[in-house]
């Protein structure tokens, strides 16, 4: 399922990582056959991500343009910006928690020891800053993170 917040004047209530929320999808993703040949080939790579992929890129799939779009972004995002790959995940942790994203949270919960978290830092990305004694390096991006991901839209 699609795990965006259902309602869109705040931010969802923030899951924890032992108990994420189930929202049912806003948009029906498409199914795989009627996506573009470039999106099924943008993704060909990516089975690892797992099924909730589907779901996600399925939504997208509605759009192609914004589907290549958001997938450049993602790219710059996870893999060409400047991030170490540490700070990305901690970044990406704290923001999927903040926001209910728990097909984000859950992926990169499971790739984080890549990265050089153990289970205790990745459990504190669900935690209140303060909760946790980050490095001075490591909290300015979560701080900016945290701050990300209170704004309501």
């Amino acid at each position: 399922m699609i795990t965006e917040p259902a309602d869109r004047p705040g931010p969802a209530a923030p899951p924890t990582p032992s108990t994420p929320p189930v929202r049912p999808a806003r948009i029906d993703p498409l199914p795989l056959e009627r996506w573009t040949p470039e999106l099924r080939g943008l993704l060909a790579g990516s089975a690892k991500d797992g099924p909730g992929r589907v779901n996600l890129f399925g939504t997208l799939a509605h759009h192609p343009e914004l589907a290549r779009a958001w997938i450049s972004l993602a790219r710059v995002l996870t893999h060409d910006g400047t991030l170490s790959a540490r700070r990305r995940e901690l970044v990406v942790l704290c923001t999927a928690h903040r926001r209910g994203g728990s097909f984000v949270y859950d992926r990169h919960g499971a790739v984080a020891a890549d990265a050089g978290l153990d289970s205790r830092e990745v459990a504190a990305t669900a935690l209140p800053l303060g909760a946790h004694p980050w490095a001075e390096d490591e909290l300015a991006p979560l701080e900016a993170a945290d701050a990300l991901a209170a704004v309501t839209w």
